[in-house]
């Protein structure tokens, strides 16, 4: 008998659901389109998702492009370009476009029917597609989507999309009525330490006027502030590792320019106040290279820095050997004018550039192999282009390491720097 009971339990619970998400549309459901009461059109788009299918996704997908009309006999068509369609088989039907018009629909109706394709594209064979879905339910969380969602989160099988669903199932869960579901959804959103559900999350900390908590339940209460505590620190470890990385990477640069600027002074005794500028002239020279390769070769762009590198270097030397050689061995062994006289000479190289290239900024841009980024922790993404600099810089000191300690050249230079009259 118990048996037989359990089986007429799950026949009926099978039926119910059946019914439910899986029955098919008839034209009388959607009948309530073409008339006026928005209610019973709110009503007959809950039939057309429920449905679930293609047919369903396809006349959504026409509800929310608003290419749905009803011909004079009440019958609602989809409309493609000057063709109509039947709209739960897809076929083409012959009517007059003078027998047809656009159904009305108001903005809680078109929000509604975003949410429907939202949920129903939740299930879609294309990553990208459910992708696009996940993210337009998390910009606007509707807690009657909870279904779909788990449903979605069963399936998915993409890690990246798992775990947007798993934030946006903390997300409706918190506003579940059930404090069990709320309890789950706070531990989730814990183990997530997302920042950014961090505003989620405070509300149901606070009091309202009476006294009493947003949150009725305590051990709900004590998960929130424990997910806000793991939410607190991830965000500081975000902050803290970006910091470090920014810094790394404008220090990188920085270091290029001192490391030129201390053997210059070095060798020399000469405090270059254009060398800012001698920077500026291999930046251009990387533009002008750019120029090169999108006029001459089109099809090798993505390479332009690789070329850039040595002629920007050239560039630089030749504008350093030419100032070497006109004005400053003249001026050895008078520190006060050769800074003077380099600070001009900088009003110069700045003047000489405006008039060339222009007083606007000029944009050197990413190869593809520079652009995007690694993402390393949640919301912080390290860019590629930043990465290729700190590595680039490595390598310059590298270089210019080996050739000071482990080549003859570089004992001269040290030799002049550390002890200039005995070296001569």
């Amino acid at each position: 008998m118990c048996r037989l009971l359990l089986w007429l339990g799950l026949v009926i619970h099978f039926f119910r659901t059946a019914v439910v998400c899986g029955a098919a549309l008839t034209y009388e459901d959607l009948k309530p389109l073409g008339d006026d009461d928005f209610d019973a059109k709110a009503e007959a788009i809950s039939k057309v998702r429920l449905s679930g299918g293609p047919a369903a996704l396809r006349l959504l997908q026409a509800l929310r492009s608003e290419s749905v009309v009803v011909n004079s006999s009440g019958k609602i068509l989809m409309q493609d370009g000057n063709s109509f369609l039947d709209p739960i088989t897809g076929a083409a039907i012959t009517v007059s476009p003078d027998d047809v018009q656009s159904i009305t629909i108001n903005n809680l109706l078109r929000s509604q029917i975003s949410e429907s394709v939202n949920a129903l594209q939740l299930q879609a064979q294309d990553p990208a597609t459910r992708a696009r879905a996940i993210d337009g339910i998390l910009r606007e969380p509707d807690p009657s989507l909870k279904p779909d969602i788990d449903a979605a989160r069963v399936k998915e099988k993409d890690p990246v999309l798992k775990g947007k669903l798993d934030q946006l199932w903390a997300l409706t869960g918190l506003q579940d009525p059930e404090a069990q579901e709320r309890l789950k959804a706070a531990k989730l959103i814990g183990d997530l330490r997302d920042p950014q559900l961090e505003g989620l999350l405070l509300p149901l900390t606070l009091k309202k006027a009476d006294g009493s908590y947003n949150e009725p339940d305590p051990k709900v209460r004590t998960a929130v502030l424990s997910a806000l505590q793991q939410c607190r620190f991830e965000e500081r470890k975000i902050q803290l590792v970006g910091t470090v990385f920014a810094g790394l990477s404008l220090g990188s640069i920085l270091v290029l320019a001192a490391l030129g600027l201390a053997i210059t002074y070095g060798l020399i005794g000469v405090i270059n106040m254009a060398h800012g500028e001698f920077l500026m002239v291999g930046a251009y020279a990387t533009y002008v290279t750019q120029e090169i390769f999108k006029a001459h070769f089109t099809g090798a762009l993505d390479w332009y820095p690789i070329a850039a590198v040595p002629v920007s270097f050239f560039a630089a030397a030749i504008s350093g050997v030419v100032l070497e050689r006109c004005v400053l061995r003249f001026l050895y062994g008078r520190p006060l004018e050769t800074l003077l006289t380099t600070f001009g000479v900088s009003l110069v190289i700045i003047q000489a550039v405006r008039t060339l290239f222009g007083a606007q900024n000029v944009q050197v841009s990413n190869p593809s192999w520079m652009s995007g980024g690694i993402t390393v922790m949640p919301h912080l993404i390290l860019p590629f282009n930043r990465i290729v600099i700190i590595g680039f810089a490595l390598c310059v000191v590298g270089i210019a390491g080996f050739v000071l300690n482990r080549t003859r050249l570089g004992l001269f230079v040290r030799a002049v720097t550390q002890n200039r009259r005995m070296a001569a």
